[in-house]
This record gives C-alpha cells, structure tokens and sequence, in this order.
C-alpha cells in the first residue's frame, strides 16, 4: 500500500528545514570565523548541511518502511538508546560542555542521544498502546510499562542535566497516555507522587535553583543566570515591527550565547522583526494542526505514532520559543554566566570554554552591552 505524504506537511516541513540552514549560517558566521578552534565562518553551515542530508535520507527511508516494521523493531532500538545516554554520563566516553555531558562523539560529528529520545519514545508508546488496546486502562499491564520506560529517560536526561527535554518527555507521555484513555485518576496519581520529588529539586538542586530566579527576574540577575535571558530579550525587543534585515543583527556578535543554536529565535526576531516571528510560528501552527487533522480514520499505532511525534516536535519548539520570551524558565544558564564572566575580560568565547583574545569586545562592547540592557528594560 504506498501512502502518498500529506503536501501541507511536507511543503512546511521543507520550507522550515532549509530556513534553518540559512539562520544557523547568518547567525554563526562571525563567530565561527572568530573563535581560535574554528577560524571558518562556515564551520556551523557546513554541519548543519551535513545533518540536513541525513535528515533527508532518514526520512526518505522512513517514508518506505512499513509501520509495523517499525513496530517489530521500535524496542531494541529504544533498549539500545537507553544505553547510549548511560554511556553519556561516563567520564572519558560521554562529552561535556557548557556545564552538561550530552553528547557522544562520532568523529567531526556529535550525537545526542536524549534528542533521539524523544522521538523514540513517541513510537514505542504508540507500539504499546496499539498492542495493549484493550488493557490500556490496567494499571499493571498499559500504564506502569510506560511510566517505567519514560521515567528511565526522564532520570537520565536530568542527570546529564537537560531540564528541557526531561519536561518535553513527561508531557508527551502525558498527552499520549490520555490520548490512550488512561484513567484520570491513575494520571493524577502519578502528578501527586511526583510533586514531592520536584519540591526538593526546587529548593534544594542549585543549578534549578538558579534557573528558576533567573526566570523569576532576570534582570537581577543579568551579569549571571539571568544574562542569557536579558540578551534574548533585548535582541526580541530590538527587531521592531519588520526587523533589522537579515544579517544586520548585532546581538548575535557575542551577546547572545550559542545564537546559532538555543538562542537562534531570538536572532530571527532581531533581524525579521515581528512579521517574520509569526510566520515563523505560523509554520509550527500548520505542522501541528495539518498533523492531527490527517490521524481521524487511521488505525491506532499510525494514530498514536503520528500524533506523538507531531506533539512533540511542536511542544518543543513552543518550550524554547517561550523560554526566549521569559514565559517559562530557559535553559543554558551556565554558558550565560560564563559567556558574562569573559564579557567582563573583554574576550569572546569557545564553544568549549576557550577565549578568543582577538575578538573585539573591549571596552567599548562592555559599555554598548549595559547600554542596551537599559534599553531594553526601557
């Protein structure tokens, strides 16, 4: 049976893909031509060309494998990717920077096994549930083998720590469990259980601590946790109406921390200004609503599956837009405080923590930084 793809779909998620290309490019050109470890202004295009040729394979080969392949081999692959972010927290193995060990290293490239996580775990969820329709609503048998699966990642991934997409995960199996028809009462449960455990990470974890006043009042806080947040902020504030004009922002110019990657919506609104933010937003609305409008109709694993992976793709991209907005905690607040900390030196900095003692950020950065700090709380 060939399924023919949806053109809305496709069409968005090709116009947003290649978009990307061209942000990470404008946003990480002069960085990377500064940093010492990179000296090529287009050291970050040339990766993200490389992931967006994968990208393309991947999903063309996916297009061709029939779902219920999938389904027979969605576990070992899940059992296979629990071990790769075991592997991540190990000294000599794992890589760390900017605080968290997330990554593994696979020559010039590098591998997060957490982000692969999310979508793995969107498939095997709706393998349950599709296999375990009429037991969904046993707590033995449907609830707690996806809560245990889900929760081994979540714990992982805190671990490493990686708070954003610890919470993308706990909502997709939320919202899949109930899609299933999960008993409220068995998730409200799991919600009471679990508030003990986040009232001592919030009191008592320090990096969650940080982040959370952070969020609370950034600019309290804007030499330190905060000034991530306060940059985002005036870079959002400073694209007007129709922005700067692509390549003419300036808080990509070291202000921003990682614009090319977390911090890259923020660019966007800088130099597209508020137009190109909807249209941008625009294009998650589509893929969320175009996505669930094509599930009525489909058999139960394509239904879960499809709706999973479409929630969370858009949860995600929902959580770091609100996060660059200061609606909800971001995350990456210990590259903040050290990108602030080599502000004060008047050098750049690494992607790994190494200055660039060539970057032009002396005094004069420093006065212009505090100078539109003060414009944007204006």
């Amino acid at each position: 049976m060939t399924i023919r793809p949806d053109p809305w779909i496709l069409g968005v998620t090709a116009a947003t893909a290649a978009f990307g290309v061209l942000m990470v490019y404008d946003a990480s050109a002069v960085s990377a031509a500064l940093r010492h470890r990179f000296d090529n202004p287009v050291f970050f295009l040339e990766r993200q060309l490389v992931w967006f040729a994968v990208g393309l394979v991947c999903m063309l080969a996916a297009s061709r494998i029939p779902l219920h392949r999938i389904q027979h081999g969605i576990l070992p692959v899940t059992m296979v990717l629990v071990i790769l972010m075991v592997l991540v927290l190990i000294p000599g193995i794992g890589h760390a920077a900017g605080g968290a060990r997330r990554w593994l290293r696979l020559g010039p490239l590098s591998l997060q096994p957490g982000e692969l996580m999310r979508l793995v775990l969107a498939l095997y969820l709706a393998h349950l549930f599709s296999v375990k329709a009429d037991r969904i609503r046993d707590f033995r048998q449907g609830f707690l083998p996806a809560v245990t699966i889900s929760g081994i990642a979540v714990i992982l991934l805190a671990a490493q720590p990686k708070f954003g997409t610890s919470l993308i995960l706990i909502i997709l199996t939320g919202v899949m469990l109930f899609a299933a028809g999960t008993p409220l009462v068995q998730l409200g449960s799991v919600g009471l259980c679990a508030i003990p455990f986040l009232g001592y990470a919030v009191f008592n974890v320090g990096y969650i601590q940080d982040r959370i006043a952070a969020w609370l009042n950034p600019a309290e806080h804007a030499r330190g946790a905060g000034f991530q947040m306060m940059q985002s902020l005036i870079a959002i504030g400073s694209g007007g109406f129709t922005g700067a004009g692509l390549g003419q922002g300036r808080q990509k110019m070291f202000y921003l921390p990682e614009s090319h990657t977390d911090m890259i919506f923020p660019v966007i609104a800088e130099e597209l200004g508020l137009l190109g933010s909807i249209l941008v937003l625009t294009a998650f609305s589509v893929l969320l609503f175009r996505g669930l409008d094509c599930l009525p109709g489909s058999k139960p694993v394509r239904r879960y599956s499809g709706g999973g992976i479409d929630h969370e793709h858009t949860d995600s991209g929902d959580l770091k837009h609100h996060g660059r907005h200061g609606i909800v905690s971001g995350n990456g607040y210990r590259a903040a405080a050290d990108q602030f900390r080599r502000y004060r030196s008047g050098h750049g900095y690494d992607r790994h923590g190494a200055s660039c003692g060539n970057t032009p950020l002396g005094a004069h950065g420093r006065d212009q930084w505090y100078g539109w700090i003060i414009t944007g709380v204006g």
